[in-house]
């Protein structure tokens, strides 16, 4: 950037008179090695060492910003009119630093730059942008690949999951062996609305965690960038917690569920710790004491390491206790965030409307659903449309028993099955002895689940 000398620049001798053919000789201050000047602000094209000025002693003169010159005016047969040191073209960087405006190295800190209030910016990038979202200057946050991240959907309303099976919406559980048992915690702590609670039922420790699976779609475009994976958890003991960004290598948007292969292998590779068909981008460790929320970051920028390859098709977000825990200890989860970058971001809470339409792309549940139908002998068909579109067309579990209204009253659903099925809707065959051949049919009370996950 270029700033002019003046607004008009016009010399005159020191009798007042234009300084018609004068000189101006621009050098960086304290030295007559020349620097240059510029014909207009872009600062493209520099200008003659020296400046020739017109008939009227004019000239178009800029100058770098921030930069000290030297300037030396005189007139055409070469006699000094006057001369200038240590000139500033914009603030004077001591002028700035003296009033506390920026540091001393002029742009760059190495130590507190402290602020009213008492918060601070230290040069670490996550208390700097922890620093700027407390003083409301911003709220700097990450498109999220983790869905649900705090864990206020549960579509499934699920108590348990086995290892490698799916709990609350988009996650799934992980342990060595059997299950873990499942809740929601509602505001645990200031800044916390939900959290997800694993406890660990059984009498023999094992280790315990979850992770969830990207879709292709929403993790190609990180081939070749930097992640950052960011779990906040609370361990009901102090425990050492593991986290992973892990890349499937495999075929496209079909991933193995439960991506650890050895939980007794501390070599955290493919065929090893994961499974095959796995490259890990990054493995972490943190220790975290008992009841104390603690954020378990990870990303490209740790120790070992790498950017996200190019052979990612799916992405693994992992976490789990490094060691086995005894029955009943619990490991609390929340303000769950991943994205591009090296840096702890901040997280904001999901707009529900959108959070629940993006697991709706892969679970759907319907309790009291039904249509209309025509009974054929025994039974029926009626069409579900979705809420939103699914990922692919979904399989089917009938949730329970309902009834069919045909008219001549209730009679009991003994089974439904899907016929077919789009991402928009599916159709739902059901039988039900004794209903009325041709009769229309109105199905209700059905409790019916779509699933387009991996």
């Amino acid at each position: 950037m270029t700033v002019a000398i003046a607004p008009v620049l016009q010399y005159f001798d020191n009798a007042g008179n234009p300084l018609s053919g004068g000189k101006v000789f621009t050098y960086t201050a304290g030295t007559l090695t020349p620097l240059a000047s510029y014909t207009d602000r872009s600062g493209s094209t520099p200008n003659a060492n020296p400046v020739i000025l017109d008939s009227s002693g004019r000239a178009d003169i800029w100058l770098s910003t921030n930069v000290a010159y030297k300037i030396i005016l005189q007139d055409s047969a070469g006699n000094v009119i006057d001369s200038v040191d240590n000139y500033y073209a914009g603030a004077d960087p001591s002028q700035l630093v003296a009033a506390g405006i920026v540091p001393a190295t002029g742009g760059t800190y190495t130590g507190l730059v402290s602020f009213t209030g008492g918060v601070t910016f230290d040069g670490t990038p996550a208390q700097d942008l922890a620093t700027l979202d407390s003083l409301g200057i911003a709220s700097v946050q990450i498109a999220n690949l983790w869905m649900n991240s705090d864990f206020a959907i549960n579509q499934r309303i699920a108590t348990t999951a086995a290892d490698g099976a799916y709990g609350f919406d988009r996650t799934l559980a992980l342990c060595e062996t059997g299950s873990l048992t499942l809740s929601q915690l509602a505001q645990p702590t200031d800044g916390i609305p939900y959290a997800m609670r694993l406890l660990q039922p059984d009498a023999t420790p094992k280790r315990i965690g979850s992770l969830q699976i990207v879709e292709s779609r929403n993790c190609l475009a990180y081939r070749g960038s930097s992640l950052v994976f960011a779990p906040k958890v609370r361990c009901s003991v102090a425990a050492t917690v593991r986290v992973a960004l892990v890349a499937w290598t495999g075929t496209i948007d079909a991933p193995t569920r439960d991506v650890v292969n050895n939980w007794a292998s501390t070599t955290y590779t493919a065929g090893n710790f994961f499974v095959a068909n796995t490259l890990p981008i990054a493995v972490g460790a943190t220790a975290v004491t008992a009841g104390v929320w603690t954020d378990v970051a990870v990303s490209s920028a740790s120790a070992g390491g790498v950017v996200v390859p190019s052979t990612l098709n799916n992405l693994y977000m992992v976490f789990w206790t490094d060691a086995a825990v005894a029955q009943n200890v619990t490991l609390d989860a929340s303000v769950m965030r991943a994205g591009k970058g090296t840096s702890l971001p901040l997280w904001t809470p999901p707009d529900a409307e959108v959070e629940i339409a993006k697991c709706m792309r892969y679970t759907q549940y319907f309790v009291g659903s039904g249509g209309g139908g025509v009974c054929a002998t025994g039974g029926g068909e009626f069409t579900q449309s979705f809420h939103v579109p699914m990922r692919i067309p979904p399989t089917y579990a009938n949730g329970g028993n309902g009834t069919v209204l045909d008219g001549l009253g209730a009679i009991s659903i003994t089974g439904a099955s899907l016929a077919t099925a789009g991402v928009s809707s599916a159709r739902i065959s059901f039988t039900a002895a004794g209903t009325t051949p041709g009769r229309g049919a109105n199905v209700v009370s059905q409790t019916s689940a779509f699933y387009a996950e991996f």
